[in-house]
């Protein structure tokens, strides 16, 4: 989910213990759902990963319609590749 980046306040990863980064990442417009069970692997395994953004109502602070900008945990990202990888959806 985009965040404030006004908002200052260290966010730190409640799985992995690590700050927060802020940066760019792809926005994914049309109506998907993540697969069966999803929502709790992910909340439990890497809550920050925000690989992406689900498009709608959201317009980057650049006007970009394809990139936005949200917190992100480096350490989440690669424990969602890893996941998939090993042949969670």
């Amino acid at each position: 989910m985009p965040l404030d980046p006004d908002d200052m306040r260290e966010r730190v990863c409640e799985i992995h213990g690590i700050p927060l980064k802020y940066g760019r990442m792809p926005i994914y417009y049309g109506l998907m759902g993540p697969p069966p069970g999803w929502g709790e692997v992910r909340t439990n395994n890497f809550p920050h990963a925000n690989s992406y953004i689900m498009g709608g109502c959201v317009m980057d602070i650049d006007n970009d319609p394809e990139k936005g900008r949200a917190y992100y945990c480096p350490e989440c990202r690669m424990a969602e590749q890893a996941y998939i990888d090993a042949g969670g959806e």
